[in-house]
């Protein structure tokens, strides 16, 4: 699995039901039954990859030990430096193997399709459903 055949699958999800939501929590929990139908390995919320860097999903690539897996961020908010930014600490850990950032802000298109080496795929929400 990589970071564009899961933003592949989420979109066919989101598009045949675009879910409705107040906040970046309610997104998150929405997100993860999304993740869960969209691939069979693992997810898990609120992973810590270091005292300052925590994912909002990781889902495990493989069953090698240790584990390595898809970082995913969800953005409501935030400008793109900052997201950016964010993204690099992200790679830099060996077990991210590739990134998908799931957005509504419009300016984080702009993200390129790499960083430091590892695929970044990006699914802008605000291309289809309308926040609630």
């Amino acid at each position: 699995m990589t970071p564009e055949s899961l933003a592949e699958d989420l979109l066919a999800q989101l598009a045949e039901s675009p879910p409705t939501f107040a906040d970046e929590a309610q997104l998150q929990r929405v997100l993860l039954g999304l993740l869960q139908r969209a691939t069979p390995n693992e997810v898990e919320r609120e992973v810590r990859l270091s005292k300052s860097d925590r994912l909002d999903f990781f889902v495990r690539v493989g069953d090698s030990e240790p584990r390595r897996g898809i970082a995913v961020e969800v953005k409501v908010q935030g400008s793109l430096s900052d997201l950016t930014r964010q993204l690099f600490r992200y790679a830099e850990h060996e077990q991210v193997t590739g990134l998908l950032v799931i957005t509504t802000v419009q300016r984080h298109r702009q993200l390129p399709p790499t960083i430091d080496g590892k695929p970044l795929s990006l699914i802008c929400l605000g291309d289809f459903l309308l926040a609630g």
